[in-house]
């Protein structure tokens, strides 16, 4: 279900199962309908990369999002082949594409480095909701800030696609060559907080010695066994591929959390 405060923000639930404003949602399913033709389907691509700046005083760090590499499904998603207008219009940040809870922060901008024509990746600032607001935005900072979580996850559609041409591969100075599929162009539409974490059993480690104290839905999100009685410490990852953990119902309490995100934080 569509969080409240995404309702009251006019925002609808989009063909994707994600809040957008409904112009959005209309352009973002007729791109679906174009794409089904052409055998392609709505994607999310994972970056594991480690913050490039952290900016405590703003609550906020710099990060890559999207990258010229060969990714797990042998595929690439060029850096300069995106469209960010639909984004920019609701640039709401997520933990782990996980729409029934407020988001954890929003993206302040998204840039192409180093230019749009050579980008070699995709970089956006993360502001993080004002400490003391919400829980789950306040430990998602944490785990940032300590090196828990170090990646990003773009939810995208593919427009224009096929295999690595000669001249891409080249130019790619052969990096390109076991590529299957070559994303040229694409429209982004969200992106998330990443849940895998970058080290579980430490994560888990840490909780057991009572130095982090992690919301239910982020245990959840990022598929954590927490240390039973006999003070066992396990790890159960789930793959990025696999279905995600169910999120807890939307609970009641949230609604004063809610409030306050839409007046202090401004979305």
């Amino acid at each position: 279900m569509i969080h409240e405060k995404f309702k009251k923000k006019g925002l609808c639930v989009g063909p994707m199962g994600f809040p957008q404003k409904e112009e959005s949602a209309r352009i973002l399913e007729e791109k679906i309908k174009r794409a089904e033709k052409d055998g392609l389907s709505y994607k999310r691509n994972f970056v594991t990369r480690a913050p490039l700046e952290l900016e405590e005083g703003e609550r906020a760090d710099i990060s890559i999002i999207n990258t010229i590499d060969v990714d797990r499904d042998r595929e690439v998603v060029v850096a300069n082949g995106a469209d960010l207008s639909q984004f920019q219009k609701n640039p709401v940040v997520t933990f782990g594409h996980k729409y029934d809870i407020p988001p954890v922060g929003r993206a302040m901008w998204v840039k192409f480095e180093p230019t749009r024509a050579t980008a070699k990746h995709i970089k956006a600032k993360t502001e993080y909701a004002p400490e003391g607001l919400y829980e789950l935005a306040d430990t998602t900072w944490g785990l940032v800030k300590a090196g828990f979580l170090v990646g990003k996850s773009v939810g995208f559609m593919p427009e224009e696609v096929g295999p690595p041409t000669q001249k891409e591969v080249d130019q790619s100075e052969g990096k390109w060559a076991n590529a299957d599929r070559i994303i040229r162009k694409w429209s982004l539409f969200e992106y998330a907080v990443a849940t895998v974490p970058a080290n579980g059993h430490a994560l888990v480690e840490a909780v057991a010695k009572g130095e982090l104290n992690l919301p239910e839905v982020m245990v959840k999100s990022m598929g954590l066994l927490l240390p039973s009685s006999d003070d066992t410490i396990i790890t159960d990852l789930w793959a990025w591929d696999d279905p995600e953990p169910q999120t807890p119902k939307y609970s009641k309490s949230l609604k004063a959390i809610e409030q306050s995100i839409i007046k202090q934080f401004g979305f």
